[in-house]
């Protein structure tokens, strides 16, 4: 059995999901973020909450940050995003430093509905408007085809592939490691349908 989500062309065709906006994650969010992972792993709510809780907690430049999209049936899905300074800080495989999405996850019942695409452009602006950076890094698994094929959809180009980046390996010994640069302020991201 595969860890990934299996590819269907269906994707992306349903309807977008209606009332569908995008805000920085709020300690209150931690359950529903937490009940997304363990749907998502197949693991227990309360440890994944415990993790969350934790990352409202953590400060600093390190520290991750949660933007959640919240529909009129609760939150959807949810990314995670942190600066990586990779000359300052040893990480076991190489990649560069800057801003890296750090999982993007979306209910199952909400896959194909533009959670996804709602999420990175508005990580976008607030990238460029907050974090005052014009480029973002992703990395999946080279057997993720979901994943690989939502990168491309968003505008992601490939830089480089290897056994594993920062300090994620990949099981089957092989990711890739993806950058967006990010248009000027107030974009949105022009997304085709995967």
């Amino acid at each position: 059995m595969s860890k990934y989500e299996k590819f269907s062309s269906e994707r992306g065709r349903k309807d977008p999901l209606p009332g569908l906006v995008v805000r920085p994650a709020v300690p209150a969010d931690a359950e529903a973020i937490a009940s997304i992972i363990a749907e998502r792993n197949g693991t227990a709510a309360e440890k994944a909450a415990e993790k969350v809780r934790r990352e409202f907690e953590t400060q600093g430049p390190g520290a991750a940050k949660l933007f959640v999209a919240v529909s009129e049936g609760g939150i959807a899905g949810f990314c995670r995003c942190g600066r990586r300074d990779t000359a300052a800080q040893p990480f076991k495989f190489p990649a560069p430093a800057g801003w890296y999405c750090l999982g993007l996850v979306v209910r199952g019942a909400f896959r194909g509905r533009g959670v996804a695409r709602a999420l990175y452009s508005f990580l976008g602006r607030w990238l460029r408007e907050t974090a005052g950076t014009d480029r973002l890094y992703s990395f999946c698994s080279a057997e993720n085809a979901v994943s690989l094929k939502m990168h491309a959809a968003l505008g992601f180009e490939a830089v480089s592939e290897g056994p594993g980046f920062l300090d994620v390996p990949f099981d089957c010994g092989r990711g890739v490691l993806f950058r967006l640069e990010l248009p000027g302020p107030g974009f949105d991201l022009n997304l085709t349908r995967a």
